[in-house]
């Protein structure tokens, strides 16, 4: 099968536009969770990122930024409930099978509601920007991952060799 020709067609591609920015969505939290100290500046540093790469209009700058916040709020309110119940994981020889049945109903629930909020985003953003700029805000998301997985692997090297 080719793989080409599944991204080729224009009903999988929103599809994968969806699965993409749900993964990259799930990454940066991640990380951010084990740096709270830096979590603001993670912040900081992703809206300047975000803000040099789209070379936003007036107008659009001014519809993109509160829906990029509302949706940052939710989906951090979301992530704070994973991590909530990922916690009661720690000790997974002490949950009785059925703690671990809600915990598990929980995390697949949490999962469908970001996956339905993404829809929701997707579709606001593509109110305010063209499909071709949505594609490249993603692409600049996933590029700021990349950079901010980066620095935090140098800060662990260096790290390491202060030891």
């Amino acid at each position: 099968m080719n793989y080409l020709m599944i991204i080729k067609q224009p009903q999988h591609m929103k599809q994968l536009n969806l699965l993409l920015f749900f993964l990259f969505v799930w990454i940066l939290p991640t990380i951010a969770q084990g740096h709270q100290g830096n979590k603001e500046q993670i912040k900081v540093e992703k809206i300047a990122y975000i803000t040099t790469n789209m070379n936003f209009t007036v107008e659009e700058a001014q519809k993109f930024w509160p829906v990029y916040n509302q949706f940052e709020n939710q989906r951090d309110a979301i992530m704070s409930q994973r991590r909530q119940y990922m916690r009661k994981c720690d000790e997974v020889a002490a949950l009785s099978d059925t703690e671990a049945s809600e915990i598990l109903t929980k995390l697949v629930e949490l999962n469908k509601q970001e996956i339905e909020m993404v829809n929701l985003y997707q579709k606001e953003l593509t109110k305010i920007l063209t499909n071709k700029q949505v594609l490249k805000y993603y692409q600049i998301e996933h590029n700021f991952r990349t950079h901010l997985l980066h620095k935090i692997g140098k800060q662990g090297q260096t790290g390491k060799g202060k030891k």
